[in-house]
């Protein structure tokens, strides 16, 4: 049974991104976003902002009585806004970024505009007319907040990214507005305090420059941890709400998931990465070495199975496993990694595809007298320089998984070719598995063109060199940064 329904709006196309009932059963609108940006949305008398100039760049947030037959208040905001959540006050708290210029309050944590774009937190009174107050917190970068969450107390949870910095980190704000109540350098935009006012949150574990599974995280209102561990999910994850329990609910790619501190963790794959660079592997190719990052991976009793073929274990650690991808294994279908540690098994890791060839380079290069190649130790034009890299397929004679390479060497099956920006092909001697080495470590002899020269735009002496395998229809690329002489 419809028990009450009505129109809310101006005369231009509105888009309301929030809806939530007080204790009274008063409906919270906020905010409202308009199209056209035409200031013309129903507004009360005394209220915040009442007008808007045209074309507003402001939005606008409102109050309605249970029956949705009165307009408690309805009121332009005093900035953009990107998160605003009620308490059980019915005050709303509202945040975003601003410019210099926003209305800040006497007394608060940072009545002064500091960046290029600070984060602001205001709380707005039951009645929409004054704000409580209104503070920037922020420093010279420019800062990002996308959402909040309300403590029982009237303090403020806020995720802030400092946009060129590439910092996440949670503040934790008093209900004046007065304090720093806690600061953790470390978060993400995906945040619910439970009923017990702790913090929850979900978080990628990073690895390089990149980052690795799903964590969720606990913190207390002092921003100390109170649990940290990897849970089952990629990329795709919100809080949906809390369960009866009062954990909260997630639903990670798809999926409905409550995550529970109190149990113990279990062996589980985080992601699959190319030892060269730490990129994602999205194609595996067989013989090459393969990294696999996750939770009780070891240290010992370790297997790992791909596609069902025992894999050949190099290195093993609580959180990280160095393995050999079968040769033996077909292409042109996805891999199926299963990580078995001390009789646990992990669910499994898919990769999308093995490939003939799924060609990286490690960051270590050779001179041609066996020194190592840098900046200070740059190589000679037209010497010969090694390249170590993994995943170019196949040998002739075929290699085995967990051989060792003969002294003799044995070249690729595919075809190598190297180059440079300003060089189409530098004379490649050798191409094939590293003797001596076990069988999947590639190693790649190029003589440097006489003519080299660093490209446009680039560092003098420097040089990126590119290879290229190709291998039954297959071609995939590396890259190495090499130093040499002008």
């Amino acid at each position: 049974m419809l028990t009450a329904s009505t129109f809310l709006g101006g005369p231009e196309n509105e888009q309301q991104s929030r809806i939530e009932i007080a204790p009274d059963s008063s409906i919270s609108v906020q905010p409202v976003v308009f199209s056209a940006r035409v200031g013309g949305s129903p507004v009360t008398q005394g209220g915040l902002h009442p007008a808007c100039a045209s074309p507003c760049q402001q939005y606008w947030a409102a109050r309605l009585n249970a029956g949705l037959s009165t307009l408690i208040y309805g009121t332009y905001l005093p900035v953009r806004t990107t998160a605003t959540t009620l308490h059980t006050d019915n005050t709303l708290y509202l945040t975003g970024t601003s410019e210099a210029g926003f209305p800040t309050t006497p007394g608060v944590y940072q009545p002064n505009h500091a960046g290029k774009g600070d984060a602001f937190l205001a709380r707005l009174d039951p009645t929409g007319s004054k704000l409580l107050f209104a503070t920037y917190f922020g420093g010279r970068d420019l800062d990002t907040v996308y959402s909040i969450a309300v403590a029982a107390d009237g303090s403020a949870w806020l995720p802030v990214g400092e946009v060129e910095s590439r910092v996440q980190r949670f503040v934790r704000l008093s209900g004046d507005g007065t304090k720093l109540l806690a600061q953790i350098v470390s978060g993400s935009d995906n945040l619910v305090l439970d009923r017990a006012g702790v913090l929850h949150s979900t978080q990628r574990t990073p690895i390089g420059a990149g980052s690795c599974g799903l964590r969720y995280l606990r913190y207390n209102d002092r921003g100390e941890v109170l649990s940290n561990f990897a849970i089952p999910g990629s990329y795709s994850y919100e809080f949906t709400g809390l369960g009866e329990n009062g954990i909260p609910i997630l639903r990670i790619d798809g999926v409905y998931y409550q995550a529970d501190p109190d149990l113990p963790r279990k062996t589980f794959i985080g992601c699959a990465l190319l030892p060269g660079d730490f990129r994602f592997a999205d194609s595996l190719a067989p013989g090459m070495i393969l990294t696999l990052f996750g939770e009780q991976l070891g240290p010992a009793a370790t297997k790992v199975f791909i596609n069902g073929w025992d894999a050949p274990v190099l290195y093993t650690s609580e959180n990280q496993v160095n393995v050999l991808v079968p040769f033996e294994l077909a292409t042109g279908q996805p891999a199926d990694i299963e990580v078995e540690s001390a009789g646990i098994k992990s669910r499994l890791f898919r990769v999308n595809r093995v490939a003939a060839t799924a060609m990286t380079l490690f960051q270590v290069v050779l001179n041609q007298n066996g020194s190592l190649n840098s900046k200070q130790n740059p190589a000679e034009k037209g010497s010969i320089v090694v390249l170590w890299g993994t995943g170019g397929g196949n040998t002739l004679p075929a290699s085995a998984s967990g051989e060792i390479t003969p002294l003799t060497g044995r070249p690729l099956d595919g075809r190598i070719r190297v180059w440079s920006l300003r060089i189409p092909a530098h004379e490649v001697l050798y191409a094939g598995a590293a003797p001596g080495a076990i069988a999947g470590l590639i190693q790649i002899n190029v003589r440097l063109a006489p003519d080299l020269q660093s490209a446009p735009g680039s560092t003098p002496g420097e040089s990126t060199l590119f290879v290229e395998s190709t291998s039954q229809g297959s071609t995939t690329v590396g890259d190495v940064l090499i130093y040499h002489r002008q």
